[in-house]
């Protein structure tokens, strides 16, 4: 026996309902999925802010305390003047700077030069800087010792702080202009004599030891330039034979030739 039309239609009516009930609950748990997502989301993000606020936090943090130890250095290291001596403390240090220059000048006597500048420096260690005239002398005496032992060019840097010191140093100049003669080299020599000038001027005792200088080292001092130069102009001359050497040339292709009036050097190639 076949169905009647109205129990077909209720089936089929049925059957929609279940369609759209189950489509129904699939939307549902479609949003809860989504409400689940984003919840999910939110949280992660509240996380991530939460752990960019705590690291900004802990930067912070630290400047902070780099700063608070960056003034406490500079709290620290506040430089204090010394106190000025009295003058019964600079006549106390002079008096034991003189002791330490007589036991030097013994020394000098008997040819321990080395042990006299030691003494010498001793005596500058303790020597008030109230007193440049006194400071001048020692040095001078280093430089005096440093001359017996054919040291030059300390005995030049002695006579260079001696001089700084007490411009007007007579015996710092003498030795001074001695020791860069015996330097021998142009600038040296040419020191030498700016010394004896002005010897020539503030010492009448030293006038006839400055004129025999000035006669003496003017031709000297053209000499040793000269000597110099060609010095120069050999290592120029290795030098460029290295260079050119690369391009199957030398020197020897080309000529020096001095301008007679400015004294200058000029290269040209020979033909």
């Amino acid at each position: 026996m076949s169905p009647k039309i109205s129990e077909i239609s209720d089936s089929e009516d049925e059957f929609h309902e279940s369609l759209e009930y189950i489509e129904e609950t699939n939307q549902i748990k479609r949003d809860n999925i989504e409400t689940t997502e984003e919840k999910v989301t939110l949280e992660e993000n509240d996380a991530e802010k939460s752990k960019q606020v705590v690291e900004e936090e802990a930067v912070q943090e630290v400047s902070n305390e780099n700063k608070e130890i960056s003034n406490n250095e500079t709290s620290e290291v506040k430089i204090i003047p010394p106190t000025p001596l009295t003058e019964t403390e600079i006549e106390e240090r002079v008096k034991e700077s003189e002791s330490y220059k007589a036991t030097g000048n013994q020394l000098f006597a008997t040819g321990e030069y080395e042990n006299a500048i030691e003494k010498y420096n001793q005596a500058l260690g303790i020597c008030p800087e109230e007193r440049p005239t006194l400071r001048a002398l020692f040095y001078g005496n280093i430089a005096a010792s440093y001359m017996k032992l054919e040291r030059w060019d300390d005995a030049v840097h002695a006579c260079d702080s001696a001089l700084e010191l007490d411009s007007t140093y007579i015996k710092a100049l003498v030795r001074r202009a001695q020791a860069n003669e015996k330097i021998g080299k142009y600038l040296a020599l040419s020191s030498a004599l700016e010394d004896y000038k002005k010897l020539n001027d503030l010492a009448p005792n030293y006038r006839r030891e400055c004129e025999q200088a000035l006669r003496r080292l003017p031709p000297r001092i053209e000499e040793q330039q000269e000597i110099e130069k060609a010095e120069m102009l050999d290592k120029v001359k290795d030098l460029g034979n290295r260079f050119l050497g690369m391009f199957g040339l030398s020197t020897d292709n080309f000529q020096m030739q001095k301008d007679p009036a400015s004294g200058n050097y000029s290269m040209q190639f020979k033909h």
